[in-house]
């Protein structure tokens, strides 16, 4: 009898002991879910404007995070961006992308009129990715502006019109881009006369902005110049296309001599 109470006895308290040990686990379980809630509460550390984390890298063709998307350890899920300094997406013609340089001043200005200061703080590299399968349409390259936006002015998701300083320059002659035409060889100008009609002149350009454009030599201040060819003036000369050279003696073939001579 003993020893079948013996043998009860050490049965219960094997089951005893497991039972604390599962317990045990289970309050060990439970701590750690209840940690990752309260982890899962995010808190503001300052006020500001809340914006959503990127999917995808965060690159151009990344989305918002939005509710039942994949995260990983380390996805950013919301942040409060500095507002006091900010970034600015722009977009650079392929045809202008050589000129402008990291640290160049740039004036943005907003769709409501709104003008800031910064300056450029990277150039991409290569195009943007949507352009690649564009063979034929002009490429842009991705660039950021930093803005100094102490005064709030500036919102994310805003439109905004970007120039950038290439160069300064003072006492130069300017016209519109459209006064000026190229044959491929020289520029070109219709200066007005005292008669009203338009005179061809040749000058030499330098740089231009898109809108307006130097005129180095050709031009004085104050001339007045047709933005369209004017009717019954002088046209443009066609560009001369170089001719082959002509074949010498030391280059000319001479025919085979006639066997039967």
């Amino acid at each position: 009898t003993n020893t079948k109470n013996d043998a009860a006895l050490s049965q219960v308290e094997g089951k005893l002991k497991a039972a604390k040990a599962k317990h045990e686990l289970e309050v060990t379980k439970y701590d750690r879910l209840k940690q990752q809630v309260e982890g899962a509460i995010l808190k503001a550390p300052r006020d500001g404007i809340v914006v959503y984390g990127r999917q995808g890298g965060g690159g151009r063709d990344s989305r918002p995070m939005e509710i039942g998307a994949k995260v990983n350890e380390g996805s950013i899920i919301l942040q409060i961006p500095d507002m006091e300094r900010v970034l600015v997406d722009v977009d650079i013609h392929e045809s202008m992308v050589h000129m402008v340089k990291v640290g160049l001043p740039v004036f943005v200005t907003t769709d409501v009129g709104t003008t800031l200061a910064g300056q450029v703080e990277t150039i991409a590299t290569a195009p943007a990715s949507q352009a690649w399968y564009r063979n034929r349409a002009p490429k842009v390259y991705s660039s950021t502006v930093t803005i100094e936006n102490k005064n709030g002015k500036l919102k994310p998701g805003m439109n905004c019109h970007a120039e950038i300083v290439i160069d300064n320059v003072k006492d130069v002659i300017t016209v519109p881009v459209q006064c000026v035409i190229d044959n491929g060889e020289k520029s070109f100008v219709y200066v007005k006369q005292s008669d009203g009609k338009g005179k061809l002149t040749e000058v030499e350009t330098g740089m231009h902005n898109g809108e307006m454009i130097i005129l180095a030599k050709g031009l004085e201040a104050g001339a007045e110049v047709f933005l369209a060819v004017p009717p019954g003036s002088e046209a443009v000369p066609v560009r001369k296309t170089k001719e082959p050279p002509q074949p010498t003696k030391q280059n000319a073939i001479e025919p085979p001599a006639d066997p039967s001579a």
